[in-house]
Formats: structure tokens, C-alpha cells, sequence
């Protein structure tokens, strides 16, 4: 069932409210340029996407949706449940009412953390991951992981950087050109 998309800025225009209209605005932009909807209640759920039933973090969270498929959600965070940073990944197919979930596991390192997402114009899921000892002056890595599954499983790390002596390759993004043009498919890493 789709809605139509209307967004009031009246709020924004007379300084009114104006973070609860930007969100607004910014939530009803999205949702009409993204063709997304949600049922009718689903805009005042709170769905937790992992099944970590301890009082530990899980924070720098990101999420990104499929191009090929709205209802295809990807999300990763930190994820402390195991008492240590580990990175969480959790895979959407109904627009985030269902999630299934996971860790990644890190061959080189033993701790992760620093997570970011992004997706290609196929619809294939790119995690970056920090590895680490735990000391930010010892040698550390970035890896990537693929899904061509929509983020149900993912393939072996990749090295992107790791062990640069004295270097904490710290809070890495990640981004993909989908706008169609010559760098289409390239990932970037500011």
C-alpha cells in the first residue's frame, strides 16, 4: 500500500519547530524519492535487528538499502555483546519489520570495530571493518566484505590496508558511485 508523499514546511519557513520539521522533511523527501513504504503502524515501531539479549553497546550503527530493492535493508554497528567490540551486520527482506543478524568474524584480528556500509547498483552489500588488537598503537587493518545475497551471508575478507606501522586506520566510511557516470561501481574510502 502506498502513500502518497506531502511534506508541510510551513513550520520550517516561520522557524517553528524546526528540527521535527527537518526530520520531517528529510524522512517524507527520502521516503517519496526512494518509493519506500511502510504499513500503517510500522512509523511508530521500535524493532531491535539484533537478538543480543545482554546490557552491553552496540552503537555506530549505519544502514543502507538496496537500489534493486527497497524492501532490502542492510544495517552494522559495533557490537560489545561478547564483552569485546566485535562488528554486527543484520539483513532486512521486509522493509526492517524482520531482520536476520550476525557477526562477522575477523581472521586477523581479534578485536573489530568502525563499521561502514554501502551498496552498488547490482544490489551487492559492502562492509568495511577496522581490525585491531585492541591498542591503538599496535598494527591494525581494514577489511571488506562482500553479500551478493542481499546481506544473508557474506564472503572472506578482503585487505584493504593492514599493518601500517604507527597508523590507526580509524573510522573508515565507505561510499559507491551509483550515479551512472565514469566512476559508476567505485568505492571510495574518505
Amino acid at each position: 500500500m502506498n502513500k502518497v508523499c506531502r511534506a508541510d514546511v510551513k513550520g520550517v519557513i516561520a522557524g517553528k519547530s524546526i528540527p521535527c520539521c527537518l526530520l520531517f522533511l528529510t524522512v517524507a523527501i527520502f521516503s517519496c524519492l526512494y518509493a519506500f513504504s511502510w504499513p500503517d503502524d510500522s512509523a511508530y515501531l521500535n524493532i531491535k535487528i539484533n537478538d543480543d539479549t545482554t546490557t552491553e553497546l552496540q552503537n555506530e550503527d549505519q544502514i543502507v538499502i538496496n537500489p534493486k530493492d527497497s524492501t532490502n535493508l542492510v544495517a552494522v554497528w559495533r557490537d560489545f555483546r561478547l564483552g569485546y567490540r566485535q562488528v554486527g551486520y543484520g539483513c532486512s527482506f521486509d522493509g526492517g519489520l524482520t531482520w536476520s543478524q550476525g557477526l562477522f568474524v575477523d581472521p586477523y584480528y581479534a578485536y573489530d570495530s568502525d563499521p561502514g556500509v554501502t551498496v552498488d547498483t547490482a544490489g551487492n552489500f559492502y562492509a568495511h571493518v577496522l581490525g585491531h588488537t585492541g591498542s591503538v598503537t599496535d598494527p591494525n587493518g581494514l577489511f571488506c566484505y562482500k553479500s551478493t545475497d542481499g546481506g544473508l551471508t557474506w564472503g572472506p575478507a578482503v585487505i584493504v590496508i593492514n599493518g601500517v606501522p604507527g597508523v590507526l586506520e580509524d573510522k573508515g566510511m565507505v561510499a559507491c558511485d551509483r550515479s551512472g557516470g565514469p566512476y559508476t561501481e567505485s568505492m571510495a574510502r574518505p
